[in-house]
C-alpha cells in the first residue's frame, strides 16, 4: 500500500513550472497583444503557444502523473533519480525550446527537443512499467501507456521539424498539424480519457464504464489519430481518419453522459453546486466544439480552402516562397510584410504599430 502512495517534491516541480509558463504566456499576450493578431504561423506565436502546450499542458500532466496514477489507476510509483533527471531535463529543455522559437533560431530549437525527448521517454517507461502492476482494467492502462507513445512521436515529429526549417527556411504545414494532433489529441485529449474512466467516475460519482466500452473509443481514436497523421503527412485526405477519431471521442463522451445520468449516492458532506463537476462539463463542452470544428475543416473540399485563403500549393500557407521571399512576403493571402511598411492584413488594415 505504501508504494502506491504518490511522491511529494517530483510533481510539485512540474505542476509550479506549469504554472510559471502559464503566466508567462498570458503576460507576454498582455503586454504586446498586436504581436499576436492576423496571421497566426510566426515564431512569436508559436514560442506562446508552447508556453502553453509544452510547459502548461505537458508539464502538469508529467506532474500529475505521479499522482493521478497511484490514486486513479491503482499503480506504484515511487520517484527515484531518473525521475528527477528527467525533470531537470524537461524543465531546461522546454525553456530553451521556447526561448529560441521566441528568437527564430529553429536549430537551437531542435538541439533543446534533443534534450526533452530523453526526458520524455524515460518518464514513459517509468510509468508503462509502473502500469503493468496497476489495478485498473486493460483498456483503461493502454490509453495512458498509448498516449505517451503518441507523446514520444510527438516530440520525435518536432525535432524533424525544427531541422527541416532550420537548414531548408520552410516546413509544410500539414506536417506541423499532424504533429500538432500526436500532440493534442494523441497526448493530452488521449490522457484525459483514460484517466477520466476513473477519475470522473469519483467525481460524479457513478460506476466507471465497462471495459468494451474503453476499448472501443481507445481503438477509434488511435486509429483514426494514426491515419489523420499519416494522411497530413502524405497530403492524403484526411476526413476517413478525422470521422474515427471522433467517433472514438464519441463513445468516451457517451460514457460520461451515461455516469453522470446514472450516479451513485453522493457523499453526504458534497457540496452543492459541486465547481468541479461544472468545470469538466465545461471543459468537454469545448472538446465538442475543438471536435466539430475539426471535422468540418476535414470534410471541406480542399481546393476551396485553398481558393479562400488564396494559396497556390498545398504547403506554402504561412511559409514564403520563393518569389515571395524577393519581395518579402510572409504569407501571401494573411500577412503582407513590405521593406519600410507596416504589417497590413487582408482588409489593409495595419496589425502591427509602427
Amino acid at each position: 500500500m505504501h508504494d502506491r502512495l504518490p511522491p511529494r517534491t517530483l510533481p510539485v516541480v512540474y505542476v509550479a513550472a506549469a504554472h510559471v509558463s502559464l503566466a508567462l504566456a498570458f503576460l507576454l499576450v498582455a503586454l504586446e497583444p498586436w504581436r499576436f493578431m492576423g496571421f497566426f504561423y510566426h515564431p512569436k506565436m508559436v514560442a506562446v503557444v508552447h508556453l502553453v502546450t509544452l510547459g502548461w499542458i505537458t508539464g502538469t500532466t508529467l506532474g500529475l502523473s505521479y499522482v493521478a496514477g497511484p490514486l486513479a489507476l491503482r499503480m506504484p510509483v515511487r520517484a527515484n533519480g531518473w525521475d528527477a533527471v528527467a525533470c531537470g531535463l524537461f524543465l531546461v529543455g522546454a525553456s530553451g525550446a521556447i526561448t529560441h522559437f521566441w528568437l527564430g533560431e529553429y536549430g537551437p530549437v531542435a538541439w533543446a527537443g534533443a534534450m526533452i525527448l530523453p526526458a520524455l521517454a524515460i518518464v514513459a517507461v517509468r510509468i508503462v512499467r509502473a502500469l503493468r502492476a496497476a489495478g485498473a482494467p486493460l483498456p483503461v492502462r493502454l490509453h495512458v501507456g498509448v498516449a505517451y507513445g503518441n507523446l514520444l512521436l510527438a516530440a520525435a515529429l518536432a525535432i524533424h521539424l525544427a531541422l527541416r526549417k532550420a537548414s531548408t527556411g520552410a516546413v509544410p504545414l500539414p506536417h506541423v498539424y499532424a504533429h500538432v494532433h500526436l500532440a493534442a489529441a494523441g497526448w493530452a485529449t488521449l490522457m484525459v480519457m483514460g484517466m477520466g474512466h476513473r477519475l470522473l467516475a469519483m467525481l460524479f460519482p457513478a460506476a466507471p464504464p465497462g471495459d468494451r466500452t474503453a476499448w472501443a473509443s481507445l481503438a477509434l481514436f488511435e486509429i483514426g489519430l494514426l491515419g489523420l497523421t499519416g494522411a497530413l503527412m502524405a497530403d492524403g485526405p484526411a476526413w476517413p481518419f478525422a470521422l474515427l477519431l471522433a467517433l472514438g471521442l464519441a463513445v468516451f463522451l457517451g460514457a460520461v453522459v451515461r455516469m453522470r445520468f446514472r450516479p451513485r449516492p453522493p457523499p453526504a458532506k458534497l457540496k452543492r453546486p459541486d465547481f468541479g463537476v461544472l468545470r469538466v462539463a465545461l471543459a468537454l463542452l469545448c472538446l465538442v466544439a475543438a471536435c466539430g470544428f475539426g471535422l468540418c475543416l476535414a470534410f471541406t473540399p480542399r481546393a476551396e480552402t485553398r481558393r479562400r485563403h488564396g494559396l497556390r500549393r498545398p504547403w506554402s500557407f504561412g511559409f514564403p516562397l520563393p518569389d515571395d521571399r524577393r519581395r518579402g512576403d510572409a504569407s501571401p493571402a494573411h500577412v503582407r510584410v513590405r521593406a519600410g511598411s507596416r504589417a497590413v492584413g487582408p482588409c489593409g488594415a495595419p496589425l502591427l504599430p509602427a
